[in-house]
């Protein structure tokens, strides 16, 4: 259900047909189970420019599977049909398996394990089975310079990698030749995770010249960092141009939107409220007002 809404919305903000393919959710099976961006990483050296596609997976449908306390969420065969549907060349992508370790430590995407930008990466030495061979491949496939900052457990566990949420971090290009990394603010407050940001944006073998220490422990509590806060989808400025102008934040939208959001969030929710029928109906109002306000049209079942 949450898939065939998010096309829909997709649909609705990259609506130019001759620049965007939005392709329709996988089936909804344990063949295809997905879990989107987190485990896909785009190796390039600019983003206009052809790269190495990333793809993580921790289970194979038609193979013998780990046995895992969590479940494993990402299939072999979900990240292969994405790769064919965006017609990838097969020669510069690479399927890498998660290691049973980390996953039973909480890694339950790639994402808390592993962040990269253009032809820089920072992952954990515990990311992958036979992750030298993975990364040998990379670097044979890319034809490149990489700049790969691996991390040992010695220097950060898993555990707290998978706490502090230090590679779930933001990792951006603020310039041609710089870059930042946003991170939680529980890096900061512990000591090991800052000094090695400290060491990163100190050294002179890579871009990272700044760190953004910000706070989202609201999200931090239901499992994401700075990372699972966005979509990050790269565009050149004439694609960018072609996004529904509705869903650029702008100070008169950003107002709206704060408005509609005091009107009617709820500062706290119980259990009794859930049984209150006229809450469906509140909910509704809210919802209509808001695709009135961004201009979506009728995209909700209520609303046909």
């Amino acid at each position: 259900q949450e898939a065939g809404f998010n096309h829909v919305l997709l649909k609705k903000i990259f609506h130019d047909e001759e620049k965007f393919v939005v392709h329709e959710p996988l089936p909804g099976c344990v063949q295809f189970s997905d879990e989107g961006a987190a485990n896909h990483n785009l190796i390039c050296k600019a983003y206009d420019q052809p790269g190495i596609d990333l793809f993580i997976y921790n289970k194979n449908h038609y193979g013998k599977n780990k046995i895992s306390k969590f479940p494993l969420r990402q299939s072999l065969q979900a990240s292969q049909s994405i790769s064919n549907l965006h017609k990838l060349n097969a020669a510069a992508t690479i399927f890498a398996e998660q290691t049973l370790e980390v996953i039973e430590q909480g890694v339950f995407h790639n994402d808390v394990i592993f962040v990269g930008n253009k032809d820089h990466l920072l992952y954990h030495e515990k990311s992958f089975i036979e992750q030298g061979k993975v990364f040998n491949k990379i670097k044979e496939n890319y034809g490149d310079k990489l700049h790969c900052i691996e991390i040992a457990e010695k220097d950060l566990s898993v555990t707290k990698a998978v706490s502090s949420y230090f590679f779930n971090s933001q990792l951006i290009s603020t310039t041609d030749s710089q870059m930042a990394i946003i991170a939680p603010v529980e890096c900061q407050e512990d000591k090991t995770t800052a000094d090695l940001l400290n060491t990163i944006i100190s050294s002179n073998d890579n871009l990272i010249n700044e760190v953004h220490f910000v706070s989202c422990r609201q999200s931090m509590k239901n499992g994401g960092g700075p990372a699972c806060l966005r979509l990050r989808v790269i565009l050149t400025d004439n694609e960018q141009k072609s996004i529904n102008k509705n869903f650029i934040l702008s100070d008169e939208l950003y107002l709206r939107l704060t408005s509609w959001v005091k009107k009617h969030y709820r500062d706290e929710l119980s259990l009794q409220d859930l049984l209150d029928p006229l809450l469906c109906e509140e909910i509704y109002i809210a919802l209509d007002e808001l695709t009135t306000l961004l201009s979506l049209g009728s995209i909700y079942p209520f609303q046909a």
